[in-house]
């Protein structure tokens, strides 16, 4: 993965949750030194949101959708990932984790910064949550 020097932009216009999200996510993973902000997304738009921003963190995007997936790899600093639909948000965290480190992207005690709407449902990224790989 590529080396990302610049910094987070700030908000600037109209700020909806899914932006103030996706900036929040890139200043907490630079601030806390993590290894990865990690996306979960349907539609690719949560990964592109977190692109938009340039972080200075290499953006991973978990997806288990094949046409997002392809287009994902087109974005800025994005390396997508296919990963098994899920049924309830309370199974994403554990999925991402083993995706993770399945993917060779992330070891025990390595912090990341996870992307997601605390819903499946597309178009609701309104959490950010910091774990650390188990």
């Amino acid at each position: 993965m590529a080396t990302y020097g610049q910094r987070t932009p700030k908000l600037k216009g109209r700020i909806t949750v899914p932006h103030a999200t996706a900036h929040a996510a890139c200043l907490a993973a630079t601030e806390i030194g993590a290894k990865l902000i990690v996306c979960l997304t349907r539609s690719g738009r949560t990964a592109s949101l977190v692109s938009r921003k340039r972080p200075d963190v290499p953006i991973v995007a978990l997806t288990p959708q094949s046409w997002t997936y392809s287009r994902l790899a087109l974005e800025w600093g994005v390396t997508p990932l296919r990963v098994p639909e899920v049924e309830h948000a309370g199974q994403l965290a554990a999925m991402a984790n083993k995706a993770l480190r399945e993917g060779g992207l992330i070891r025990p005690g390595e912090s990341y910064v996870l992307v997601a709407g605390d819903t499946v449902a597309p178009g609701a990224t309104n959490t950010i949550r910091i774990l650390p790989a188990s």
